[in-house]
C-alpha cells in the first residue's frame, strides 16, 4: 500500500501531461502511486501516456466524458490504495521534494489531516514568474479563513483519505470551483491542518487554465459557498458571515473580470457585492482597496499603471481619493519591495523602493527600509 496516491486528472491536455506526469515519478519520495484519469480526451493522451505504464506504480483509468473535474477526481479517489491522497492537474508540476515536505510535516504532527504548501506561478512554456507563499497572506487554516481566502489549489495540498471521506470528498457538481469547495468541506467537519512552509508545485498560467472561464468559475464558486451554507449545525458565527463571503467572492471575481477587459461583469459584481455587504465602503473599505489595486499576478506592465486603471473603473462610494491612492501605491510597492528582499531579488527590490518611495515618504522610517538602503543603496534609477 503506497504512502500516497496522486490523482492526476486529464483532458485534451497531452502537450502538457508528459511534464506533470515526470514530475511524480520523479519525486524524492518514491512509495507512491499515480492514477491518471482520461475524462474522455479525444487528442492522443492515450499516446502519450502509453510509455510511463510501463512503471507499476502508473494506472491509466479512461472513462467518457462528465465535463466536471470533481467527478474525474472523485473515480480516481475511489481506485486509490493509499491511506493520504494528492491531487496534480494535468498543466502542473510538482516540485522534487514535494510529496516529502507534505509528509514530514504529517509524521511531525500525526493529527493532521490536509498540508497545504506554497506554489510557483509558471508560464505555458515553463517560465517562472512568481510565487504564492500563503502562510504569509494572514489568515487561519480554518472555516473562517477558507471563507475569505482560496489558500491553496489542487497540487499544493495533500489530505488523509479518512478525512476526504469524512468531507464528501469533491463534490461531484462542482468543476472550476471543486478544489475550494472540499477546502471549505473538510473545514467545515474540523480536519486539522498545517502548512508546509515552502513552494511545492508550479501552477501553470495559459490560455486553456479553468480560471479564464470568469463567468463560470464565479458562478461555481457560489455554488461551493451555497453547499456549505446547506450543512446543517453550522455554526451560527459562520452562517452570520454568509452574505460577507458571497460578497467577498463577488469582489474576488470582479477583480479578474476587470483584468480580462471585461469591464461591465466587473462593475455588476462589485454592486452585487456592495449590496450583500454595504461594509465593504466602510469598516472594511482598506481591505478591499489594497486587494483591488493588486495587480493580478499575469500582469505583464508596470504595476502602478494596473493600480491607476482600477481605481478608476471603481464606482464612487469605493474610489479612493487622490491622497489615498498615493498612500495605497506606496503600500503596495513596498508590499513588492518586501518580498524580493526575502527572496534576495535585488534587481526586483529597488524599483519597488523606489515606487514606494515615491508615493509615500513616510517609508524611510521603516527601520528595514533603512537598513536595506545603508546595505545596498537605491541603485541606479534606469534598474
Amino acid at each position: 500500500m503506497p504512502s500516497i496516491s496522486v490523482i492526476l486528472p486529464t483532458y485534451n491536455r497531452a502537450a502538457f501531461l508528459p511534464e506533470a506526469i515526470q514530475s511524480v515519478l520523479s519525486q524524492s519520495l518514491t512509495d507512491l502511486e499515480l492514477i491518471v484519469v482520461d475524462d474522455g480526451s479525444t487528442d492522443n493522451t492515450a499516446a502519450v501516456i502509453q510509455p510511463f505504464l510501463e512503471d507499476v506504480r502508473v494506472r491509466y483509468l479512461p472513462q467518457p466524458n462528465s465535463g466536471r473535474v470533481g467527478q474525474v477526481r472523485l473515480a480516481g479517489a475511489r481506485q486509490a490504495r493509499g491511506e493520504r491522497l494528492a491531487f496534480l492537474d494535468s498543466d502542473d508540476r510538482y516540485l522534487p521534494t514535494a510529496l516529502a515536505a507534505h509528509l514530514r510535516v504529517q509524521a511531525a504532527e500525526p493529527q493532521v489531516g490536509l498540508t497545504v504548501g506554497g506554489y510557483n506561478y509558471i508560464s505555458a512554456a515553463g517560465a517562472w514568474f512568481g510565487r504564492r507563499q500563503p502562510w504569509l497572506e494572514g489568515g487561519a487554516l480554518d472555516l473562517a479563513g477558507w471563507l475569505f481566502n482560496c489558500y491553496a489549489m489542487p497540487g499544493a495540498v495533500v489530505v488523509r483519505r479518512d478525512w476526504f471521506e469524512r468531507a464528501g470528498g469533491f463534490a461531484p457538481e462542482l468543476h472550476y470551483a471543486a478544489d475550494w469547495g472540499l477546502f471549505l468541506q473538510l473545514a467545515a467537519v474540523g480536519c486539522p491542518m498545517a502548512w508546509v512552509k515552502t513552494e511545492t508545485c508550479d501552477y501553470r498560467l495559459h490560455a486553456g487554465n479553468s480560471i479564464r472561464q470568469v463567468a463560470e468559475h464565479y458562478a461555481d464558486a457560489q455554488r461551493a459557498l451555497a453547499l456549505l451554507l446547506a450543512r446543517p449545525n453550522l455554526p451560527a458565527d459562520i452562517q452570520a458571515q454568509a452574505k460577507a463571503a458571497r460578497a467577498w467572492a463577488g469582489v474576488t471575481f470582479a477583480r479578474k473580470a476587470q483584468a480580462a477587459g471585461n469591464y461591465a461583469r466587473a462593475q455588476a459584481w462589485l454592486a452585487e457585492a456592495l449590496q450583500l455587504d454595504p461594509a465593504l465602503a466602510v469598516e472594511k473599505r482598506p481591505h478591499f482597496l489594497e486587494s483591488w489595486l493588486t495587480p493580478v499576478i499575469e500582469w505583464p506592465g508596470a504595476p502602478d499603471a494596473y493600480s491607476r486603471a482600477a481605481a478608476e473603473a471603481l464606482p464612487a462610494a469605493l474610489r479612493p481619493t487622490p491622497r489615498e491612492l498615493r498612500r495605497l501605491l506606496g503600500r503596495l510597492a513596498m508590499s513588492r519591495f518586501f518580498q524580493a528582499t526575502a527572496r534576495g531579488d535585488h534587481a526586483a527590490a529597488r524599483p519597488a523602493l523606489r515606487a514606494g518611495l515615491r508615493h509615500d515618504p513616510a517609508w524611510l522610517a521603516n527601520r528595514g527600509v533603512l537598513a536595506y538602503l545603508a546595505r545596498h543603496g537605491l541603485g541606479h534609477k534606469s534598474a
